[in-house]
């Protein structure tokens, strides 16, 4: 699907905002995950859709979206207590309604 075809699709939908618990990510357990499984972290990083350098932010204490921990958790088969802690502020997100 191409950006036009997007924006046609989501105009007029409206969007409400909320804030969920920003997490920090295991990224020793995702590394050893990607060992034990045969994937270099490039090859995961496709794998969940993400960018490297956003998977590397990551484990600098930035949060990833809920869509993105959907992905690694399904990905993995971890469980998401072993891979996200909470850090005590508040992530910002839209859902459209």
């Amino acid at each position: 699907m191409g950006i036009k075809e997007m924006i046609n699709r989501l105009k007029g939908k409206k969007f409400t905002p909320f804030k969920v618990e920003a997490v920090y990510v295991n990224i020793e357990l995702i590394y050893d995950w990607c060992a034990n499984n045969g994937y270099s972290i490039t090859e995961f990083c496709k794998q969940v859709g993400i960018l490297r350098q956003s998977f590397y932010q990551y484990g600098k204490g930035q949060s990833p979206s809920l869509a993105t921990r959907r992905k690694i958790m399904r990905i993995t088969g971890l469980k998401e207590k072993d891979l996200f802690v909470k850090n005590g502020k508040a992530q910002r997100g839209r859902v459209s309604a």
